[in-house]
């Protein structure tokens, strides 16, 4: 079969088992790595902001995951792609070629060397089929091919905190370190100021698809980085964009745009458009606004939460007159009718000459009335009377502790004497009389040290309850 010549069934299979461009752009990822800027102008104390400044740029523009990659770098790195497989499609279709010629030469049974060509020339057709498919791949390639997102990753050194030196040559820095785009440039001083230019170098293009120059003093690094973030963000996602920040009371509500949970400042909106936040929190009232979104621009939005008001709570204490406090707020004095609300509160009562009582209030279990039993005070603060118990209690521990050595030691007696007493029925009277006493003596004591045992026991528990009641 003439080389020229490819099998339908080839060519179909092989176009069939390619995968479309747009599907290999759609799930490529492209590396970005961020250098020290030249500083060599600078003095030595100034000479830190190489490292400080792109590693604050960084940070600030982290929110960028993705990029969508113009028409025209999206073609040429598609066609930088493809050119790649070309070379490695020749390189295989001239080692098939080799190997045929090698069998047609080599092998001397003429019907061995028959089947052999058979299989070399299949296996040639195979990858010259490979190869002219990539060539009309090649040749399909244009400007107007889509523009897709890409999955933005750092360069592998960033992760444990380095920086790529500073640049010389983008080109080969982005070839050695096998770098999608690069982000580099230089500081330099003119008089009191810095004059900073920062460029996103892009490999594929060999262009620099971003450059800025901004001035600033030497100590508003802050500054510096919230003039260069947003342009350098947009330069990096491939297209404007749009963000949106909640200011939300209470914090701890949650936030849902057009029904999703909200991710945080990640949240990225390329399209202009109107968006609606619901927020809701337990205990208040949900509350949603509509906001709109300009690329380019961020919108903030503010939304307050109501408490939802529960049934009012009456408090009275004996001896009435007590101060209450609601969650460290002075309210009033007893007897006094508090407010409801949808979420637990803590109330302290105070009186002269009465122990301090608190207590959370919680919605729908202490609604109504809720009377307060104040104690008289023992003169003792908090930590003098949890020391006490804690001493009380374990002082009562240790006498227990003590006695259950006489208890299990009378107990032996006591067993000892009662064998005996059951095993030796043909002793003397006198000696049977002996350990009768003997018997009922140790069964006395044994009942006696095992009741002082309990009662110590039982002392322990008491002890115990009221260490708890003041730890509480």
């Amino acid at each position: 079969m003439p080389s020229s010549v490819k099998p339908l069934w080839l060519m179909t299979l092989l176009l069939l088992s390619a995968p479309p461009q747009n599907v290999l752009e759609a799930q490529s990822n492209l590396t970005i790595g961020w250098a020290e800027l030249d500083v060599a102008s600078l003095d030595d104390g100034m000479s830190r902001l190489g490292v400080l400044l792109p590693k604050a740029l960084m940070k600030a523009t982290s929110f960028i995951s993705e990029r969508y990659v113009p028409q025209t770098e999206s073609a040429i790195r598609s066609l930088n792609s493809v050119n790649i497989e070309v070379e490695k499609a020749r390189d295989a279709v001239s080692a098939a070629r080799r190997k045929r010629d090698l069998v047609s030469i080599s092998t001397r049974d003429p019907a061995k060397r028959a089947a052999d060509l058979r299989s070399a020339q299949a296996a040639l057709d195979k990858t010259i089929a490979a190869l002219d498919l990539l060539l009309l791949g090649q040749n399909g390639i244009s400007d107007d091919t889509p523009s897709v997102a890409s999955v933005l990753k750092l360069w592998n050194g960033h992760e444990n905190g380095s920086l790529l030196p500073p640049v010389g040559v983008p080109a080969l820095v982005c070839a050695e370190n096998k770098l999608d785009l690069l982000v580099h440039g230089k500081i330099e001083s003119i008089g009191p100021y810095l004059i900073v230019e920062l460029v996103l170098y892009i490999a594929a293009t060999n262009e620099e698809s971003w450059k800025a120059a901004e001035y600033a003093a030497f100590d508003d690094m802050d500054g510096l980085v919230a003039s260069l973030d947003r342009s350098l963000a947009t330069a990096l996602a491939g297209r404007d964009f749009g963000r949106v920040f909640f200011d939300v009371s209470p914090e701890i509500a949650e936030i849902k745009v057009e029904g999703k949970d909200y991710p945080g400042n990640n949240l990225l909106f390329y399209s202009q458009g109107s968006y609606l936040a619901t927020v809701s929190a337990s205990g208040y009232r949900p509350a949603s606004s509509r906001f709109a979104i300009v690329p380019g621009t961020d919108t903030r939005v503010e939304l307050k939460l109501a408490p939802i008001q529960e049934a009012p709570v009456f408090i009275e204490s004996f001896p009435s007159g007590a101060s209450l406090y609601l969650d460290g707020a002075l309210m009033g004095f007893t007897p006094l009718e508090l407010s409801g609300a949808a979420f637990p509160r803590v109330l302290t009562a105070r009186m002269d000459g009465f122990d301090e009582l608190r207590l959370v209030l919680r919605p729908g279990l202490d609604s109504g009335r809720v009377v307060l039993d104040l104690q008289a005070s023992d003169g003792l603060v908090y930590a003098d009377r949890f020391e006490q118990a804690k001493g009380a209690f374990y002082q009562s521990l240790g006498w227990f502790i003590l006695s259950l050595p006489v208890t299990v030691l009378s107990y032996g007696t006591f067993n000892s004497y009662m064998s005996l007493v059951s095993s030796s029925p043909s002793v003397s009277e006198r000696t049977q009389n002996t350990l009768t006493v003997y018997y009922y003596g140790s069964q006395t004591v044994l009942w006696i040290s095992a009741a002082v045992s309990a009662s110590l026991a039982t002392n322990s528990i008491v002890r115990l309850v009221r260490y708890i009641k003041a730890a509480r």
